[in-house]
């Protein structure tokens, strides 16, 4: 469990630190060109002000795609503790998907 774990959170901080210095340009213009989009990220990022790691903790509980949400927490004002400290709930996630794995694997193998 701790390679899932370390492993998924390593690619989600690449990813979020990846669009905070290196596409922020790009994807802040991709945002802007979404009427829905830019709304939505706008209550977002009013909410992360306030509340940074409850918010990315919460999300992560979801069924989120990992890697486009680290890339829209880069461009937003969450700083890279708060968004790393969020993504704790990931152990959630990595134990439940270990005991399914070791699950299906006393099942087949007997």
């Amino acid at each position: 469990m701790p390679i899932i774990f370390i492993g998924a959170v390593s690619g989600e901080l690449l990813a979020f630190l990846l669009s905070r210095f290196l596409f922020k340009d790009i994807i802040k213009a991709q945002i802007r060109h979404s009427e829905w989009l830019n709304k939505k990220f706008i209550i977002a990022d009013d909410i992360i002000k306030d509340e940074g790691k409850l918010f990315v903790f919460l999300i992560k509980l979801a069924c989120t795609p990992a890697g486009l949400f680290s890339y829209l927490m880069g461009v937003s004002c969450i700083s890279f503790f708060d968004f790393a400290v969020g993504n704790i709930s990931y152990l959630f996630w990595a134990s439940s998907l270990s005991f399914i794995g070791c699950s299906m694997f006393s099942v087949v193998d007997p």
